[in-house]
Order: C-alpha cells, then structure tokens, then sequence
C-alpha cells in the first residue's frame, strides 16, 4: 500500500484595503477566518506599542463593519498596536462579560461600538475607518516614560496557563501605574451580528492591579490563570480554549492620567500535528480488496482540527489522489 500524509491546509489570500498597503495572510481551512500575521517592525517608529479598547456588542449592527476594519489595518502591520474586542452584551442585548462591562463602564461608554486608545487618549466612535490612522499616530507618538515590560506564558495544559510579567523603571523617579493583562482568542467564540467571529475576544483579566515601581527597580509578578475557574456572565467557563487561539496582552497605564506608557503581548506558536500512524491495511499488505476502507490515526497537540492528504501508487513519492479529506478514512474505490 502507498503512504498517507497529513497536514494543515493553509492558503496565502492577498487583499488591499483602501489607501493601507497589500498585506498577505494565513487562511485556516478549519475556521475559515483570517489568523494574525504579527510583524516584528511595522513602519511607524511609535515610542510605544498603543493599545485599544474595542466595546463592541453581538446586537450591534455597525460593529460588524468595524470589527473586520480595525482587523484589517492591525493585520497590515504597518501600524504598531494591540487591540482586545471586548464583547460587552450578547445577540439578546443581556449581558455576556461582567468584566468587560466594567471596562466599559469606567470610561463612560453608552454607544456600540467604541475604541478607546490608549487609556482614552484618542477615542473612535462609530465606524470611522478614516480617523483610525489619525488615532493609531497621536496615540504612538506621545512622550511617555522609560519603562520595559515584558511577557511570557506557559501552557500547564487542561485551560491553565502561567502568566509571568517584568516591568523595570528606566526613570529617576519612582513609578505608579495600573496594569491589566487581557486573555483573549485570536478567533473570538463570539461572533458579530452577522455570524463572523471577533478577533481578539477579550475572556477575562490575568492581572487588574495598581503597581509602584521604585527607581532602576523592577516590578515582577507570576499568576496561574485557569479557565475552567473564570466565567462569563451566561455562566459559561473558557475550558473549551486551545493554546494555539490564545493571545495575552499586558497593557501599562500611567496613574497621573491614565494613558498607556507601554504594551506588549505573548502569543502561542501553532505546532505541527502529529506523523499519521496505524494505516490499514498496512502499508506492503496483499490480496486487499478493492472496495476495502482506509483508515489512519492521526492527532495534534494543540487539539485543532485537521484535514488530511492521500498519496497513493507503487511509486517512491506517490501521486496525490484525494485532498482536503476530513475524517481518518476513505474508500479505495476513490482511487479507480
């Protein structure tokens, strides 16, 4: 018998957006949405990363629109910024996420949707795709104090994951902020009022504190974050999350006027699955039926879900006979 190969089918789609540069990005078979493309040196030279806020509603009609607009200019890279979705009220108009409720809350918002960057530094309201460059500017090129932040995560497996955060004070004073370091899913579980999924989906806060910061010290902190613990306000818990959808962002806000002076993310890397293995019949068997059932066994670690390449012949490196299968089976009829 031939050999059977597996792997993750991914596609490469060039789009342009209005007057924002073509940009390339990966497309998941599995989820049929765009996944990030995070570029390490986007053009502008911002004296820090910016944050934004998205409070945006699954009721809300206009922030379908937005949701895949600030998507997509993120996704360009050209601009150096994070953002959380943080999906305030369900498709009923009830209540979905207590948090991001009081996030809301704390910067007076009665409109969906809204982006607040940077601690309320530059505000969109509505669908205004034309000031978000404008914003996304004033925002990173503020003065801001000399301070490094950095983050790093370990899957512990089951939903858990080890947030570790550092933040040094460069300046010669001492330094009093807040941080807030947002669990979030690349590809949201909640979707816009038209059925496309948010990126970025806020879930919960890892961290929500005040810090001091002494001069030349650095502040440090280690939280297990688990998610079969924290709920959303249907009384849902984040069990279900897979590593590889998981995006963490740490966000530093000055206390003396609540802006960001620094923010930077951890994301997992999307592992490759595992070697297909246990081919039936066995790979050389004779005297095999012709209508007989292929079957394999193939899993992968970070729990996504796969399709799978057949090859087929007497040939070193046999053809391609069947793409794209979704289960671990097909008959061999397919190849007559």
């Amino acid at each position: 018998m031939g050999e059977s190969n597996i792997r993750k089918i991914i596609s490469i789609i060039i789009l342009s957006l209005l007057c924002f540069s073509t940009f390339s990005s990966a497309v998941s078979f599995t989820n049929l949405q765009l996944k990030p493309v995070i570029k390490a040196n986007p053009n502008q030279n911002y004296t820090h990363t910016v944050f934004g806020g998205l409070a945006t509603a699954q009721i809300c009609g206009p922030c379908n629109n937005w949701s895949k607009n600030i998507y997509n200019v993120y996704n360009s890279g050209n601009y150096d910024f994070q953002y959380a979705s943080m999906v305030i009220f369900d498709e009923y108009g009830s209540i979905l996420n207590y948090e991001a409720l009081n996030w809301s809350n704390s910067y007076n918002i009665t409109s969906f949707p809204v982006t607040i960057f940077d601690g309320d530094f530059q505000r969109i309201v509505g669908d205004n795709l034309d000031q978000l460059p404008g914003a996304l500017d004033a925002c990173g090129n503020r003065s801001v104090p000399n301070i490094t932040a950095n983050i790093t995560c370990t899957w512990i497996e089951n939903a858990t994951i080890d947030v570790n955060i550092s933040i040094q004070n460069n300046e010669d004073l001492q330094y009093n902020g807040r941080i807030e370091a947002y669990i979030t899913e690349f590809i949201s579980r909640y979707k816009t009022s038209v059925g496309i999924p948010y990126h970025f989906g806020f879930l919960d806060f890892a961290f929500n504190e005040n810090i001091s910061i002494n001069t030349n010290e650095t502040y440090t902190n280690d939280i297990i974050w688990n998610g079969n613990e924290q709920y959303n306000a249907h009384g849902d818990n984040y069990s279900d999350i897979k590593q590889n959808n998981i995006h963490v962002i740490l966000v530093v806000y000055n206390n003396s006027n609540g802006f960001v002076d620094e923010t930077v993310f951890f994301t997992f890397p999307n592992t490759p699955p595992y070697a297909p293995i246990n081919p039936y019949p066995a790979d050389g068997e004779i005297d095999v039926d012709l209508n007989v059932n292929l079957t394999w066994n193939c899993s992968d670690p970070d729990e996504d879900n796969l399709t799978y390449d057949v090859y087929f012949g007497t040939i070193n490196s046999p053809p391609l006979v069947k793409s794209n299968i979704l289960h671990q089976s097909m008959t061999l009829e397919l190849f007559q």
